[in-house]
């Protein structure tokens, strides 16, 4: 029935364009921002699963470099013990000298000095070495393990609990343990023959707990290896999971792009020719 007021036709180009111009602007949204979900509406249940999983991404990422300070904390540990190792080493070799009776009591006490000093550059060493400004050797550690034997925990992971605690001891010589590390070293001497040949034994005690301990952290180490690869893997896993949930895949955004550009011109196109239609009417006023 050809009617003026009401132009069905326009209605439905009308329709079919406006919905062409909202499929063209999320593709182009997505095109330009480079996300397949921009906001919660384009796919809400795909948006609560990414959150989560941008979230284990980037604490993962950030315990990676916790591992990363992990390693290089157990390294200056380790690079402390190795010049200490090297300082027992001369101390034995004047123990080793002084055990001899070849040498006068003033010998002695000459030998007894150099041993005297280099005792106490192991307790400074020991005392000043120090990590971010924390206590390393000393067995003070961090403020929450003060006591505990300097023990630094590592997080491992982006969760709560995935943790690695990294005891590094106490390696003063009077260590009121008594019981470990250089504790053997306490109260030496190599003024007479008789205290010499008893640092001997004492030092090769003190070289049996620094040995331990060295292989302690070179088992943290590798330890710490391990776990920032798992990391990295991970990641990288995790990344490749979220960016098909969340990224835009330009292949197929480009043509639909394309698409909705037919589309939208063909709807132009009949959207003029629907207005043209009331025009016709008036050829039967005629």
């Amino acid at each position: 029935m050809p009617v003026i007021n009401t132009n069905l036709n326009s209605i439905v180009a009308q329709n079919s364009t406006n919905r062409s111009d909202r499929g063209l602007t999320g593709t182009m949204e997505k095109l330009s921002t480079g996300f397949r979900i921009n906001k919660s509406g384009d796919d809400a249940a795909g948006m609560a699963v990414s959150t989560k999983m941008t979230a284990q991404v980037r604490g993962t990422y950030m315990a990676q470099r916790n591992i990363s300070d992990g390693v290089a904390l157990v390294q200056t540990a380790d690079g402390a013990l190795s010049e200490i190792s090297s300082v027992m080493q001369r101390m034995r070799e004047l123990a080793v000298q002084g055990a001899t009776e070849t040498y006068s009591p003033d010998d002695l006490l000459l030998m007894d000095t150099e041993y005297q000093q280099l005792e106490a550059e192991i307790t400074r060493i020991v005392d000043q070495t120090k990590w971010n400004r924390m206590d390393l050797l000393n067995g003070g550690g961090p403020s929450n393990s003060a006591g505990q034997g300097g023990v630094f925990t590592i997080q491992l992971g982006a969760d709560n609990g995935q943790t690695l605690d990294i005891t590094i001891g106490n390696l003063q010589i009077t260590s009121a343990a008594g019981s470990d590390l250089l504790s053997d070293l306490n109260g030496l001497a190599v003024s007479s023959q008789a205290s010499a040949a008893a640092a001997i034994t004492s030092i090769d005690n003190a070289f049996t707990d620094l040995a331990d301990k060295r292989a302690d952290l070179g088992a943290y180490m590798n330890r710490l290896g391990h776990a920032l690869g798992n990391a990295e893997t991970f990641a990288a896993n995790m990344s490749d999971s979220n960016s098909r949930i969340l990224d835009t895949d330009y292949a197929k955004e480009m043509t639909e792009f394309a698409r909705a550009q037919i589309v939208r011109q063909a709807g132009m196109a009949m959207l003029s020719q629907a207005n043209a239609i009331p025009n016709q009417v008036l050829q039967l006023l005629q």
